[in-house]
């Protein structure tokens, strides 16, 4: 069994004992660390797997151990050992625990961490078991929950303020025991729900929520069948190309969610609350949708972002983030290539994928401005949004 492998029977063995299974490493790592570097040689790192009960040979322990000592100075590193066995949040769970973070911290004092001020009036401690049987106050048991995101003895300081990076650490524990984003956003927005922030109306809104895998996966569905419907080339760099130029409305080589947002418009697909009319994509699933490219959480998306995001396709690292390194004019404002025209009325509405033929009308597209005259019927197709 290669070292890779030995590593996926590891993260197997302690994702059945939920993020205990991941403390306990941790804990049982800092106690066979004895001289407090932080590294451990190969006996150390087979007491640790010991400890944990992990069932590795000797011949699996130094085949790992060679596997994490990428420097070669015979000793293995808790912070990367760690972090590789726990993995590391997906950008959807990562962009949600940061959100909850943030406005945890803007509801308080706004300096860049939390403490047991900031966290306590989102948290509610009053139904614990210990708290109803007089065992321990409400202040005891947030202040254990506050423990548990400063990672104890595993991280350390204890110092009674949480980090974003403690914070992150603390859910990544979490998320190795969960399977599903949806589970996983479902279990934030849930623990969370006291957090709330305005609405367009005004109205008190939950500050947390979370919109469902499918509902995002039906509509990249439609957005990628728009796309295609519309392409006028058979070569996948010119789709490309002209798809992202229709985003790029700015041509500043990156698409803000405002651009997004139009572009979806130009396409047929109606938001709601954006525009005169009633029902459409609701804003929060287009939210999602722009949020699953945007993978570093810049709140705009490269080409690169955009080719992966919507085509599938991997392109090459560029040192300017916003760089097109197929088209040096998307990149840098460069107005020599000819523009790209959009369709004509020659080409067959988007109407027929998004809405589906029967018993919907023709919806808006770039071929066909004029409003839809359903406005709902993106509801009535995909039956999600109800």
């Amino acid at each position: 069994m290669d070292a890779e492998a030995l590593v996926v029977r590891m993260q197997e063995t302690l994702k059945k004992r939920g993020a205990q299974g991941i403390r306990g490493l941790a804990r049982n790592f800092k106690i066979c660390d004895r001289d407090g570097s932080n590294k451990l040689d190969i006996p150390e790192l087979g007491k640790c797997c010991s400890m944990c009960k992990l069932g590795l040979s000797p011949e699996e322990v130094t085949q790992l151990h060679h596997f994490f000592d990428a420097d070669g100075d015979g000793l293995v590193s808790f912070d990367e050992f760690i972090r590789t066995i726990r993995g590391r949040l997906s950008p959807v769970r990562r962009k949600l625990v940061i959100k909850v973070f943030n406005a945890l911290d803007s509801a308080g004092d706004q300096n860049g961490y939390l403490t047991i001020d900031d966290i306590a009036p989102a948290y509610n401690c009053a139904n614990h078991p210990d708290v109803k049987a007089g065992k321990r106050t409400e202040k005891e048991i947030l202040t254990d929950f506050l423990d548990g995101f400063e990672g104890g003895e595993s991280y350390g300081d204890r110092n009674g303020i949480v980090t974003l990076d403690e914070w992150i650490k603390y859910y990544e524990e979490l998320s190795s025991s969960i399977d599903t984003d949806d589970y996983f956003g479902q279990m934030i927005t849930s623990t969370w729900s006291a957090l709330k922030t305005k609405g367009p109306d005004g109205k008190l809104i939950n500050a947390i929520q979370f919109v469902p895998a499918s509902q995002v996966d039906s509509l990249e569905s439609i957005l990628k069948k728009a796309i295609y419907q519309k392409k006028k080339s058979v070569s996948e760099t010119r789709t490309l190309e002209e798809a992202f130029k229709q985003f790029d409305t700015d041509k500043s080589g990156e698409v803000s969610f405002k651009e997004f947002r139009q572009a979806m418009e130009r396409f047929g697909l109606h938001v709601s609350g954006q525009t005169a009319g009633m029902g459409g994509v609701p804003l929060d699933v287009l939210q999602g949708l722009f949020d699953r490219y945007d993978t570093d959480a810049s709140g705009v998306l490269s080409y690169p972002q955009f080719a992966s995001g919507v085509f599938g396709v991997q392109q090459g690292a560029t040192k300017d983030p916003g760089a097109n390194p197929m088209l040096p004019s998307l990149a840098r404002g460069d107005e020599n290539r000819p523009a790209t025209r959009l369709g004509n009325a020659d080409r067959p509405s988007t109407a027929s994928l998004a809405y589906g033929d029967a018993g919907h009308t023709r919806g808006r597209s770039m071929a066909n401005p004029g409003k839809p005259t359903d406005p709902d019927a993106y509801k009535k197709h995909n039956n999600i949004f109800g």
